[in-house]
């Protein structure tokens, strides 16, 4: 080879290197601008959206000064007198502009959108968007339907020839006792309410009398010589669990129990020479301990806990309602006490919202005035025609759930808007006794068992 051709090939070759070298650089440019690019871009969406997320803050904060401080229109937002409060027109904050738009769905909801856009570059213009609804929580709730025109949605016949004794309600599941039954406790599956089904089902010791669930556990209350207090897992409904119990002293029959917090109250039948009323912590729930009781001085039937007190519906002539101061877990207390007119048993209760409604086995439902405690009054009283066996109180509706013995109307809703003049609001004749009731207020349903032995359960909806 010559040295003209060597020369050649020298040149070449640094041609081609510069080639490759221009390619390669142009290459790493593009990846260094393309991700300076995304780096700016992933900076400006972050304060767009905090801009965004600010003014959406503000429109909550104003509504919940004052709901009459929203109108319908779009606004901006103005921070320079040290507090935000909205302007006529979107406001500018560097290369951001902000805008609220608030759209009326009804007079208590609005639709609120926070929009804050800018100009990534000449051709390109982009925006973060933020939506949420407003409702004035102040006005009160108004549930779906109508009640006073009650229907049943679902049913289920249980095998045998058990009686539905109590329940209890969460969104998908009913949790029920069952007498006269092996076994006698069991989960249903109720997320469709037409179609309820049997899950898990575990026999109780003794015969079980009532039940609270907290969590992942049901608390059940017995007459078990060895087990009053019983704690069921339920964390798996198909695989029911005896994990714990407590044996009292002494044989006791519980009859109701109710939970708050760490602890369940439970209430027994009488018995001259030990208590009846009973505080058990629960946060150790398979190793549930007493910590507090009380001597009621006759049978507490059913108990029901709004606040820091306990109330009692008793077999007491002179205190068929009693009050215990339960603030103090170790040292309850009896606050007060009701003389009901006449000889007839308080066998169910519940308060909320300063009353209290005891049910007793005459048909009477007494409506007492609870906002002071210790100084409980009698309102009024309705007649349900039948033993009022167990009942329950929305507070927010002001209606009252009834499960009675009143063989033309055994469940019942009744109007407490004015708690001095109840009324009722709509019935269903069953064709049996209902012994046990609970209201899902997030689903506006009720969920009731009797002694129908083709339909020992039941779902109502309102009309």
């Amino acid at each position: 080879m010559n040295d003209k051709q060597q020369s050649g090939f020298g040149l070449i070759e640094i041609i081609v290197a510069i080639g490759i070298f221009v390619t390669l650089s142009s290459t790493a440019i593009v990846v260094v601008l393309h991700s300076f690019n995304s780096n700016r871009l992933g900076e400006n969406q972050t304060e767009a959206t905090l801009l965004s997320e600010e003014g959406i803050e503000t429109v909550r904060a104003l509504a919940n000064k004052n709901w009459s401080n929203l109108s319908a229109g779009t606004y901006g937002v103005d921070n320079s007198g040290g507090s935000l409060s909205l302007t006529p027109s979107s406001t500018s904050i560097g290369i951001f502009s902000r805008e609220i738009s608030i759209t009326e769905v009804d007079p208590d909801r609005y639709e609120v959108t926070a929009s804050t856009s800018w100009n990534f570059s000449p051709t390109r213009n982009n925006s973060v968007d933020l939506t949420m609804y407003l409702a004035n929580f102040k006005q009160p709730l108004s549930l779906g339907g109508n009640w006073s025109l009650p229907t049943q949605a679902g049913s289920i016949d249980i095998p045998g020839n058990s009686q539905g004794l109590k329940i209890q309600l969460t969104t998908n599941y009913a949790y029920v006792l069952l007498n006269n039954s092996n076994p006698d406790f069991m989960v249903l599956d109720i997320s469709d309410p037409a179609l309820p089904s049997q899950l898990g089902t575990i026999d109780i010791s003794g015969q079980p009398n009532d039940l609270v669930v907290v969590g992942n556990y049901a608390y059940i209350a017995s007459s078990s010589k060895n087990e009053e207090l019983q704690v069921v897992d339920v964390s798996s409904p198909n695989t029911l669990s005896i994990v714990g119990s407590f044996d009292f002293t002494k044989n006791r029959i519980v009859n109701g129990i109710a939970a708050s917090g760490n602890y369940t109250y439970l209430v027994c039948s009488n018995d001259k020479k030990n208590d009846e009323f009973f505080v058990m912590d629960i946060s150790s729930p398979t190793s549930p301990s007493q910590t507090g009781s009380l001597d009621l001085g006759d049978t507490g039937n059913a108990v029901a806990i709004d606040g820091a007190f306990a109330y009692v519906a008793s077999d007491g002539n002179g205190q068929e309602l009693q009050v215990i101061s339960v603030g103090t877990s170790n040292a309850p207390s009896l606050s007060s006490s009701l003389d009901l007119s006449g000889n007839a048993n308080g066998i169910s209760i519940d308060a909320a919202g300063g009353i209290a409604l005891v049910g007793r086995d005459n048909g009477e439902v007494a409506i007492v005035d609870i906002n002071s405690p210790a100084n409980p009054s009698l309102i009024s009283t309705f007649d349900a025609g039948g033993s009022v066996y167990d009942l329950r109180y929305d507070p927010t509706s002001k209606l009252a759930f009834l499960a009675t013995s009143n063989n033309s109307s055994e469940f019942q809703v009744i109007d407490l808007a004015d708690p001095s003049s109840p009324v009722i609001l709509g019935s269903l004749d069953l064709g049996a006794n209902l012994q046990g009731i609970d209201f899902d207020q997030a689903l506006n349903r009720v969920g009731a068992v009797g002694s129908d032995n083709g339909a020992e359960f039941l779902i109502v909806n309102p009309g």
